[in-house]
């Protein structure tokens, strides 16, 4: 039995892979049957699940509801990929003010788009900044490293294994540093900034509270020009890119996260907004927050963000086309660099599963932009 044309991706390749596997007959190729039957349920749950997640979302920011002309332009363009509900497209437009049917629908991106490009299992292992240097080495730099806990094992910035009285003396002599969780810090969550005459009884309690991987640096000093968006927070560039089948790496659509108040991390998770960059560098005119609030200065210091360019930002783009072919299980990545007081890119954080999609439609639009057409071709084997 072949699926119908219409949403045949990776079920409907799984599906005949497992006819061919029970046809088989033997006790291994029913064992495979099974197992292939099972991690496809488990991947309907999560897309159904995924799904009402991002309906709920966009449902509850959108008030705005398309005429017919506009469902039918909709319909008619991903009616071809899968059962599309214009909900997305209505918050986007509601918020931009800017209707285009090549909005990329929450649901089909994480469901499908994502899947499709990016090895979840790997993502599970790999997405982890104590891996960071292992993975891109010399190519890149790095905020300062303090030290590095991998499975309860504490490591210096170079991964020597370092002794318990060594580590808690490196910290004693800091004045201040960072403890991030090295896995799913999302939204700025599980970063901890310690200082004071406590800071080793500080230390403790916060690795104490941390049960996965941890990596430990010194406060990073970004450049002159980010510090003007927001100094309290470090300012990061967001870089959405695609490696392509030929090996191309396409930079998809560029944003830059500015911190507000008194917070000092940039996710929008935490508070913070995004703003659009456009291809010179320059920041656009207004800011958002995930929920589509619209910010035409700095709610914080009245900066107005068409003031200000991005430092280093031809560097920047030259950095994501160089590290990402170096994780190729991950076809789609988001990079999040910032630039130092030097004016060099330093990397951040990758997102090597799961980037935010809301961040570059809101601010840049369309994501895959005149690109979109052949991205849903290549998703969904048209």
């Amino acid at each position: 039995m072949a699926l119908p044309r219409q949403g045949r991706c990776r079920a409907g390749r799984n599906l005949e892979k497992r006819e061919r596997i029970w046809a088989m007959g033997s006790r291994k190729g029913l064992e495979r049957f099974l197992k292939e039957t099972l991690r496809d349920i488990e991947a309907k749950r999560r897309i159904q699940k995924t799904k009402k997640r991002e309906l709920r979302f966009a449902q509850k920011h959108t008030s705005v509801h398309f005429d017919e002309e506009k469902r039918r332009k909709v319909l008619a363009y991903f009616g071809p990929y899968y059962p599309v509900d214009p909900i997305f497209h209505e918050f986007y437009t509601e918020k931009t003010g800017v209707f285009d049917e090549r909005y990329i629908p929450n649901d089909c991106y994480y469901s499908y788009i994502n899947s499709f490009y990016n090895n979840a299992a790997a993502a599970r292992v790999l997405d982890n900044k104590c891996f960071y240097t292992r993975m891109f080495g010399d190519r890149c730099k790095y905020p300062r490293t303090l030290a590095y806990r991998m499975n309860r094992f504490w490591y210096d910035e170079n991964m020597s294994p370092l002794s318990g009285a060594d580590l808690m003396r490196l910290v004693g002599e800091a004045k201040e540093i960072v403890v991030k969780k090295a896995t799913e810090s999302v939204g700025g969550h599980g970063v901890s900034f310690l200082s004071g005459g406590d800071i080793a009884a500080q230390f403790e309690k916060t690795c104490g509270e941390i049960t996965g991987d941890i990596v430990v640096q010194y406060p990073f000093r970004q450049h002159e020009e980010l510090s003007r968006l927001h100094a309290e927070s470090v300012n990061t560039v967001r870089v959405m890119s695609l490696l392509r089948k030929d090996g191309e790496v396409k930079i998809c659509s560029v944003v830059v996260r500015i911190g507000i108040g008194d917070s000092r991390v940039d996710n929008a998770g935490s508070g913070g907004i995004i703003c659009g960059v456009r291809e010179d560098g320059r920041l656009k005119d207004r800011a958002f927050k995930p929920q589509g609030d619209v910010f035409h200065t700095h709610p914080t210091n009245g900066e107005h963000f068409s003031d200000h360019t991005v430092p280093s930002f031809e560097a920047i783009k030259k950095l994501v086309r160089e590290l990402h072919p170096l994780v190729p299980h991950f076809r789609l990545v988001s990079w999040d660099i910032s630039v130092d007081e030097a004016g060099d890119p330093v990397l951040i954080e990758t997102n090597l599963n799961y980037g935010e999609l809301e961040f570059h439609q809101l601010c840049n639009g369309p994501v895959f932009g005149e690109d979109t057409r052949q991205i849903l071709d290549e998703v969904f084997q048209k």
